[in-house]
């Protein structure tokens, strides 16, 4: 904790103390750069400053000496190389280039890498600059004295967190240090990384790097679910690896490169589903709904997508602050950290990948990796129908070989008897009943013979509990479209639409379906996790037992219907602004309007209704939760 505030001190007075002209002459003299008041050690940021200086100064020295020598043609010559010698041995002694090294600017990328690194510093100085903010900050609430016990529990933690980040920009400045020699001698080593794969780390040593540490300080399933987005992020940076040194693959194959990165974004939402009582619901909640953003790299136009999948955690992220804003600043931190990661995400992508991926046109064949749980691969062909039972036998086989017709004849004679059709049931013994014969309560009752038929067969069942499989479709039928079963399929689109015809779609699950044209009304019934973006609608878009849905209109929609859903997100245009919104039985329902700027601005709809009786009829307003 107080190595933070030494750091702190030293990044300040080396920003601000006079830098000294040096010179070998005086550099053992009472020079308060070398000797302190208290006869202390200098920091070692000022050793290396003054390291830099003595270098320089000898340069100079070098150069008025080379002026100052006598004139002849011979001397001033050796006197000139041997200056620009020493001068050339000083700079490279500080860059400590080797001689023998390719140039920066005839590497792949150079200029590309160039502009990433300039950016990565920026970022680190940006980071480190808040680390510092924040230390700074806490060390002042600590010196108060106006602090509870538990204020100043908070307190350290958040300065164990600055300290965290400090350790983590060190780190990352040694790697780039690294990294600068290893593009310096890359003629004769390894492959250079493409500048997006670079950037890509970035975010991964960054933003992403802060968000597990917090989520690491909360624990429970928030650390687990952390675990499991770090391993997203990291199977997607492979993913972009392959992309750097590959062309575009197939779609087949394109499902394969895929399945790491959406196998793991499966398994996060799961995570979420299982626990529906945990304590940190709407963390795992908030998570869920945006990491769905990584599926970007399917998209043509990613940047909105990202945008709108962050959209879709502020739900969950709000309450999160409304519930620990008082309680725990870390739970605060921790939510600025996961939205300025999405952030950095959609900035990286509008920068290296605005229109889709970049594939290298020279690149060889795309590796296709060991295939796992698909999370946006098209669900796989149905297995083949069970099957039919075996037909039921529907003639009456009679005991002594008769006729149908006679044993029909019997049973009706048998019921006219009347009071008289009991005379022929057998009498119940004692020895058979068990209130008289303890024996048979011991054995469960009196035993029953089995049927000692040969040709019994036993009959097969079919349904039960086993999973039924239904086909995914997509068809015009007649003047409807039917979407039906489709799972993890993020790029449905219906282009060719008219206004005569409709969009129903069915029991789908996380899925994007696009409406190109005007059609006359759509509905969304029975699905969860799915998006639907239109351009107009004649009449309306309902939603009907549906769980986690949005909605996206760019052109005009009269009316918007929603009933028994929880969770919905309704985006509205500039031309739709005087939509009806009509809700029944339905939560979590959140409008967003759009404002001057191209943002947009989110307005709940109410839940919870109070009635009264005023006298003459009942009055119902909404309550606020």
């Amino acid at each position: 904790m107080f190595s933070c505030f030494s750091f702190g001190k030293v990044f300040r007075k080396s920003k601000s103390k006079k830098i000294l002209q040096v010179t070998p002459d005086n550099k053992n003299s009472e020079n308060p750069i070398y000797k302190s008041g208290n006869g202390v050690e200098p920091p070692i940021v000022e050793k290396v400053e003054l390291d830099l200086q003595t270098k320089r100064a000898s340069v100079e020295t070098t150069d008025i000496k080379k002026e100052t020598a006598p004139d002849p043609v011979a001397s001033s010559k050796e006197n000139t190389s041997t200056s620009e010698a020493k001068a050339k041995e000083f700079k490279q002694d500080i860059v400590k280039k080797p001689s023998s090294e390719q140039p920066v600017s005839s590497l792949p990328f150079a200029s590309e890498l160039i502009k990433a690194s300039q950016k990565r510093e920026k970022r680190i100085a940006s980071e480190l600059s808040n680390a510092l903010a924040i230390a700074a900050e806490e060390r002042a609430r600590l010196n108060s004295g106006e602090m509870s016990a538990e204020q100043m529990i908070k307190s350290i933690e958040r300065l164990e967190t600055a300290v965290v980040s400090l350790e983590r920009v060190s780190t990352r400045l040694e790697t780039i240090a690294n990294t600068s020699g290893k593009l310096v001698n890359a003629g004769n080593s390894e492959e250079v990384l493409s500048p997006f794969v670079v950037a890509y780390d970035d975010i991964i040593k960054g933003p992403v790097a802060t968000f597990i540490a917090l989520s690491s300080k909360i624990n429970g399933n928030v650390k687990i679910q952390a675990a499991m987005v770090q391993e997203a992020f990291n199977a997607q940076r492979s993913f972009l690896v392959q992309v750097s040194r590959s062309k575009k693959p197939a779609n087949d194959q394109m499902n394969h490169l895929l399945n790491p990165t959406s196998s793991k974004l499966q398994a996060i939402q799961e995570l979420r589903e299982k626990n529906r009582r945990d304590p940190y619901f709407n963390h795992l909640s908030a998570i869920s709904e945006s990491i769905p953003a990584l599926g970007w790299v399917t998209l043509n136009t990613p940047v909105s997508y990202i945008k709108e999948m962050s959209d879709s955690a502020l739900f969950y992220t709000n309450r999160v602050l409304k519930e620990f804003k008082e309680k725990d600043a870390t739970h605060v931190d921790w939510t600025k950290a996961w939205i300025n990661a999405l952030k950095e995400l959609q900035s990286y992508v509008k920068e290296y990948h605005t229109t889709g991926l970049s594939w290298n046109p020279q690149g060889g064949e795309a590796k296709v990796v060991p295939s796992g749980p698909a999370g946006f691969v098209a669900p796989p062909p149905p297995p083949p129908p069970p099957p039919p039972p075996p037909a039921i036998d529907m003639s009456v086989s009679s005991k002594d070989g008769g006729s149908s017709e006679t044993d029909r004849v019997a049973l009706f004679n048998d019921i006219n008897k009347g009071t008289d059709i009991t005379k022929g049931l057998k009498k119940v013994t004692d020895d058979q009943k068990t209130h008289k014969n303890p024996a048979l309560r011991k054995d469960g009752g009196c035993p029953v013979k089995s049927p000692t038929n040969a040709n019994t067969k036993k009959t097969p069942s079919y349904g039960g509990n086993a999973p039924v499989t239904n086909v995914p479709l997509i068809e015009l039928q007649d003047k409807k479209w039917i979407i039906e079963y489709q799972n993890n399929n993020q790029g449905i689109q219906l282009t060719d639409t008219s206004m005569k015809q409709t969009v129903y779609i069915y029991k789908c699950r996380n899925s994007v379906v696009k409406v190109t044209g005007k059609v006359n009304s759509i509905v969304v019934d029975n699905s969860t996790k799915c998006g639907i973006v239109f351009d107009d609608v004649i009449s309306s878009i309902e939603f009907i037992n549906c769980s986690s849905v949005q909605s996206q209109v760019t052109g005009k929609v009269p009316t918007v219907s929603i009933e028994k859903t929880d969770g919905c997100m309704v985006y509205l245009s500039p031309k739709s602004l005087d939509t009806e919104i009509i809700t029944a039985k339905s939560s979590e329902v959140n409008v967003l309007v759009p404002t001057a700027d191209g943002d947009y601005t989110e307005f709940f709809i109410p839940e919870q209704f109070k009635s009264t009786w005023n006298g003459t009829g009942m009055s119902t307003q909404f309550c606020e939760s």
